[in-house]
């Protein structure tokens, strides 16, 4: 899509719909928010629309009470979280389930009201697809897709009796057959598309950051600390516990071990019961640092500032295709 002149319409109305807390939250957030630029500065506009729970920004609210960040649109069907609300399990199962229940309706109407040209999904399983591939018949817009991972049975708990794999393997292809085209982070499922006659970019995992990074000119060592710095969350299969557990073997060892975490603050979900395990063992309580998110500018001299950087993630194949 070539560059707009500037002074004329967009050349594409399009709407990002996905389960990921926009703009800021997971890796899914930094893949959306950087498509989502790349568009913009082809000319085209872009509406997001999420089903996850999203931080509430004061600073992306417009004097209409619509939320934007550079340019941007966005909104949840889901619910804003401000800081220091506190979610049970039972609300946000509730949540979640009413944001995928209203989302065809609220997709619907934004087309209604917006006019636009085409949905571009970054969902999964068939019970989230079909009501908006209806939708997307019904008013006539165009299908596309990004597709980062393809699950096998392996990948859930039952195997090939698992609801869940059925439903993902469905949802993947319904959308196979109803997109027109499809961005993809793997050579595997670039090649599913394709051989569907369905075009199919390859995007692998994209970051904001264009710039070299650079190392400082001159590293002092600490002989009192050893600094060792994880990037990413804390979800099973990142292989933090066992982060936490070599810690634990440095400083028994006599190393002066400190761990910073980036990516994540510990105060909820997973990352906060790792910080609860981190606490109550006496070996590393007081040695592990949660960051939370760092901004743009501070993300690369953080990378390179620590003795050691460590990016544990799951042998898969996207984990492969993506580091």
């Amino acid at each position: 899509m070539s560059k707009i002149d500037e002074g004329t319409e967009p050349s594409l109305n399009l709407m990002i719909i996905g389960w990921f807390p926009f703009p800021f939250g997971n890796a899914s957030s930094s893949r959306i928010r950087t498509l989502s630029k790349g568009l913009l500065e082809s000319g085209a506009k872009v509406h997001v629309v999420t089903t996850s729970r999203t931080p509430f920004r004061e600073e992306d609210m417009q004097d209409d009470g619509s939320m934007q960040w550079e340019g941007i649109s966005y909104e949840t069907v889901n619910v804003y979280e401000r800081k220091g609300d506190s979610l049970s399990f039972s609300q946000r199962t509730w949540n979640h389930v009413t944001a995928l229940r209203v989302l065809p309706g609220r997709v619907e109407e934004l087309i209604q009201e917006g006019s636009f040209d085409g949905l571009y999904l970054y969902l999964r399983g068939a019970s989230a697809i079909a009501p908006l591939l209806r939708v997307a018949k019904k008013s006539k817009v165009s299908v596309f897709t990004d597709q980062v991972e393809w699950f096998p049975p392996s990948a859930f708990s039952l195997g090939i009796f698992d609801p869940r794999y059925y439903d993902e393997c469905i949802g993947r292809n319904l959308l196979l057959r109803r997109c027109k085209a499809a961005t993809a982070i793997t050579s595997f499922i670039q090649e599913k598309f394709e051989s569907m006659n369905k075009p199919c970019m390859l995007l692998p995992s994209v970051y904001d950051f264009t710039r070299a990074i650079q190392a400082p000119v001159e590293r002092k060592r600490n002989s009192n600390q050893f600094s060792i710095l994880y990037a990413g969350t804390c979800k099973v299969g990142d292989g933090f516990t066992d982060v936490l557990k070599a810690i634990e073997l440095c400083v028994e060892g006599g190393c002066p071990a400190q761990l910073k975490v980036m990516g994540t603050d510990g105060l909820s979900g997973r990352a906060l019961a790792m910080r609860r395990i981190i606490e109550a063992n006496p070996s590393i309580a007081g040695r592990v640092e949660f960051l939370g998110r760092v901004s743009d500018e501070d993300y690369p001299k953080l990378l390179t500032s620590p003795d050691c950087l460590i990016l544990p993630r799951p042998d898969t194949q996207t984990v492969r295709a993506a580091f």
